[in-house]
């Protein structure tokens, strides 16, 4: 029998041309990876460093490390809002009416689409007139709602648990990034020096914040975390129309395992421990295993080529 082709309708061109954008950010956080482990290396045969009481060795590693680190936090993050704000634009998207996506059970009510499209209307009651403000929804608040929304209109009463280690995580990371991106200085933490014309080694600068392998190794794991409660979201609705959906946040889920396999040695974290804490990447019974396939090398060959 021949297989069915998915149709290229403007619902499966947005989804397409958006994981263009998730897939590439997922790379680049593998390469920062990658050569944070070469950087490693490198420390692991200077001097340069003291240990820490959980013998982490970064006190004084070469900014070239501290760079690495902080780049991976705010890449993983971004990633992270890139894929609430797909899912947000999906859901307007499919509760709008978008060609190719399947058909819905319960809209969105005004309040909750001024939630997703982040503004405010207020009513003049003297007037009757409308007035639209723009309001800032957090990341964190959009990753909650709109899986729960998007189960919404199909009928199903969807919920993150937010009482687990997945969960955490993500708050975890975004603490870490809020730090790098809105630094506070502490000036009774100031040190005098009467040679002001000392030349500054900037490997010996105090860190302005110390990431630890393991935060990094956790961001990844809360990103796997979330993208297969989505996953199990899609495979619960069983629509045809969200296959290729299913099938793209599969290859993505296998490109942030690549995140996490490449962490545990730095991390002190045994393979064996990534098998319970990280499950495989989600393997739906109802889709041909070679269309999985498919993405997946596409997706690893997308690594290599970078």
């Amino acid at each position: 029998m021949r297989k069915k082709k998915l149709k290229k309708t403007p619902f499966y061109n947005a989804i397409i041309n958006s994981f263009n954008l998730l897939i590439d950010l997922t790379a680049q956080i593998i390469n920062l990876i990658i050569e944070l482990i070469k950087e490693s290396e490198h420390l692991k045969k200077s001097k340069n460093y003291i240990t820490s009481e959980d013998n982490e060795k970064l006190e004084i590693s070469p900014v070239t490390i501290r760079a690495l680190k902080s780049s991976i936090v705010i890449f993983q993050f971004s990633l992270l809002e890139s894929i609430s704000n797909f899912l947000t634009e999906l859901v307007l998207n499919i509760n709008n009416g978008i060609k190719g996506a399947p058909k819905i059970v319960c809209p969105l009510k005004q309040f909750e689409i001024d939630f997703l499209s982040e503004i405010k209307t207020d009513i003049n009651r003297r007037t009757g007139t409308l007035k639209t403000t723009i309001t800032h929804v957090s990341t964190i608040d959009k990753l909650n709602i709109v899986s729960h929304l998007f189960g919404k209109l199909h009928g199903i009463n969807f919920r993150l648990d937010k009482s687990g280690i997945g969960w955490r995580n993500i708050r975890k990371l975004k603490d870490i990034r809020d730090k790098l991106a809105h630094p506070k200085l502490d000036f009774s933490d100031i040190k005098f020096s009467n040679n002001l014309s000392k030349i500054i080694n900037i490997d010996e600068v105090k860190p302005a914040l110390i990431i630890k392998n393991n935060s990094l190794f956790n961001g990844a794991v809360g990103i796997r975390w979330y993208l297969q409660q989505i996953i199990s979201l899609l495979a619960e609705i069983k629509k045809t129309e969200y296959t290729g959906l299913i099938l793209q946040f599969i290859g993505l889920d296998v490109m942030c395992h690549l995140m996490i396999i490449n962490l545990p040695e730095s991390c002190s974290i045994s393979y064996k421990s990534i098998e319970n804490i990280c499950p495989v990447p989600y393997k739906p019974k109802n889709f041909e295993l070679k269309a999985r396939i498919e993405i997946i090398n596409n997706n690893i060959q997308t690594i290599r080529s970078t």
